[in-house]
């Protein structure tokens, strides 16, 4: 690989980690963001390794995907409910007593 080929490598693969990690924190607080984040971060690994020709490496983040796909779907048929785009709660400076 030339000098600006091996920079775009490893900014592609910079930006799949951040997109991995923030994706799983997102569903670790039951966020359906976290499963678009996770998706993508998998199609930007897909698309370093098949550049890079890691072709073993695009059988991991597609099956990584498909059990994103599967993970999505047990969520939606558990009993407790994802979480709403965005939660309306009060401030914890709201619920202190100040006397």
């Amino acid at each position: 690989m030339e000098p600006s080929a091996s920079a775009l490598a490893q900014t592609l693969q910079i930006v799949g980690w951040a997109l991995t990690l923030l994706g799983q924190v997102l569903n670790g607080l039951r966020r359906r963001q976290g499963f678009i984040l996770w998706v993508a971060a998998n199609v930007v690994m897909i698309g370093l390794a098949a550049y890079v020709g890691l072709w073993w490496s695009i059988g991991m983040y597609v099956t990584n995907t498909l059990m994103c796909l599967w993970s999505y779907r047990q969520w939606l048929l558990d009993e407790q409910p994802i979480r709403p785009m965005v939660d309306r709660r009060s401030s914890w400076w709201g619920r202190v007593r100040w006397n």
